[in-house]
């Protein structure tokens, strides 16, 4: 039920969330406010006893800490999350079956203008990517690459199916020991750039002594970036660079300005061509969340999602310290048993994750120091909050598949989920690594997180915030509480996706160069 001033989202809910700023005295459903509500914020609409559970979204969010009286303030002061939160029943998983919804007319014969690959993926951009396999050489990858656009924008006309020529800058590629799980990950992360859909020329650059090495490594059985990258680039050359080898770091610029120069025609003969709707790959995030985010902008990008899904696309949810709480009822969408627990199998091991430096520190590292100060500035109480509205980002159709983080992503999935920290720059790296080429980010209290080599479209939860970053944001999904229809909006955002998608509308990020500095594969090990 939403009222102009509060809405509850579940008829089971024993809260109700202000749209405004609801003073105390005011009457809710027949409940006398005891306190001032901010917006965002819950009033209680029961009784709720000390030690009882609390619903929000139909599901239980925490548990009161102290007795709370009906028409209270209910927030941190009364209320924590739940012990136990990964635990799900093994007869539970797999257990519902939803239905793709009916694709509605605006959606049908949906297309959009991409990059076909030889291997069958469509990239929503032609980018020449320069990635360092190590931070020693971002530097050389950096002047590489400013270098090559000084050269390519006097004869963009004669280019015109080159988006440019990106670095790809990162903080790790060594001091890490060889074969590890973590030299495993960059080298898998670095190795899925060569085949993203948007990238149509890829350089590496290294040192030349670093662990993760391209080729021709020196310690036998060492993980190299190359023969991960397998067959599939038959269209897209890779250059491979290494400062000393090739003369230092001046000398090596040039080569590298000098083999993008060389391959631009080879390059522009790319072309866009119409695709259907069903070739998007779309990563979706949040961050900076408020108590609008899971009313607003979360469920209206849930219900491109069903749209997407519905046409053949796939769409990929992650950060999954941020669905503790929202797992279970992913894990009973399952497609598949095997797929559910997949899924669940990244909580426990999260839990043993920051066991680990629960251990070597004198701190507790443990989920519930989620949801951050502005989260819960915005209203947002426990993880579970956060994470039940953000897990509404996925929608209502079935999980199929679950990713580890960076792996590549396959087309036509549907919904799937990727197994990612919350930090935004961290989880979208492990988006693009994973070949989504097109993504959305969600955002109450203003993120300005932008993406290198697919696009990133960041939607408002609130218009007040939307207004004041109007610079910053793409889509305004606050209209929603203004008396805006989600299903009018929801047309709306899937329009402008294909729109940004086919290079016809550039986003905010992209038009503010965010990006490459945003770029941070997520280091799950010791530095040495």
């Amino acid at each position: 039920m939403t009222h102009a001033s509060f809405t509850r989202i579940n008829p089971a809910d024993d809260v109700v969330v202000a749209l405004t700023t609801i003073p105390k005295g005011n009457v809710i459903e027949g409940v006398t406010l005891l306190d001032d509500i901010p917006a965002g914020h819950k009033a209680a609409m029961r009784a709720i006893a000390k030690g009882a559970a609390v619903h929000k979204y139909g599901s239980p969010f925490g548990l009161a800490t102290a007795a709370i009286a009906a028409g209270e303030h209910v927030h941190l002061h009364n209320v924590a999350s739940r012990p136990g939160l990964s635990a799900v029943p093994d007869h539970e998983i797999a257990s519902e079956q939803p239905q793709l919804p009916a694709l509605p007319a605006w959606a049908r014969d949906a297309m959009f203008a991409g990059y076909v690959r030889p291997d069958g993926r469509v990239g929503t951009a032609n980018w020449v990517a320069i990635i360092p396999t190590v931070n020693c050489s971002v530097t050389v990858a950096r002047q590489a690459a400013e270098q090559a656009s000084a050269v390519l924008r006097p004869l963009l006309a004669q280019y015109p199916n080159i988006d440019g020529v990106v670095a790809i800058p990162h903080a790790t590629g060594c001091g890490v020991a060889a074969n590890s799980p973590q030299h495993r990950q960059v080298a898998q992360c670095l190795a899925n750039l060569a085949n993203h859909p948007n990238v149509g020329l890829v350089v590496y650059v290294g040192l030349g002594c670093e662990v993760g090495q391209f080729t021709g490594a020196h310690q036998a059985g060492l993980v190299q970036i190359q023969p991960l990258i397998g067959d599939s680039r038959t269209d897209r050359a890779v250059e491979h660079f290494v400062i000393q080898r090739d003369g230092g770091t001046a000398e090596t610029v040039a080569g590298i300005v000098a083999a993008v120069q060389r391959r631009l025609p080879e390059l522009n003969r790319q072309q866009r061509q119409p695709v259907p709707a069903s070739e998007l790959i779309l990563g979706m995030n949040c961050g900076g969340s408020d108590g609008y985010s899971g009313l607003t902008a979360n469920p209206l990008v849930g219900d491109v999602a069903n749209v997407l899904a519905a046409v053949g696309a796939t769409t990929v949810l992650a950060e999954t310290p941020e669905t503790w709480g929202a797992h279970a009822a992913i894990a009973r969408r399952a497609k598949s048993v095997a797929v559910g627990k997949k899924f669940l199998n990244f909580f426990p091991w999260w839990e043993r994750y920051m066991a680990i430096f629960t251990e070597l520190h004198d701190f507790t590292f443990s989920i519930n120091g989620n949801p951050s100060d502005g989260n819960k500035r915005g209203g947002l109480t426990t993880i579970e909050e956060k994470s039940l509205g953000a897990a509404t980002k996925g929608g209502t159709t079935p999980l199929n598949a679950a990713y580890d983080y960076g792996a590549m992503v396959d087309p036509h999935m549907g919904f799937t989920f990727m197994n990612t920290p919350g930090l935004d720059q961290v989880s979208m790296t492990g988006l693009i690594c994973g070949g989504c080429n097109l993504n959305v980010f969600t955002t109450g209290n203003g993120s300005c997180l932008g993406t290198v080599l697919a696009p990133t479209i960041k939607i408002a939860s609130n218009s007040l915030m939307f207004n004041r970053m109007r610079g910053d944001m793409d889509f305004d999904a606050g209209q929603i509480v203004s008396g805006r229809s989600r299903d009018e909006l929801a047309q709306e955002l899937f329009a402008y996706l294909l729109e940004v998608a086919s290079g016809r509308q550039q986003t905010r990020s992209q038009v503010l160069g965010y990006g490459p500095s945003e770029f941070e594969i997520w280091n799950i090990g010791p530095t040495y």
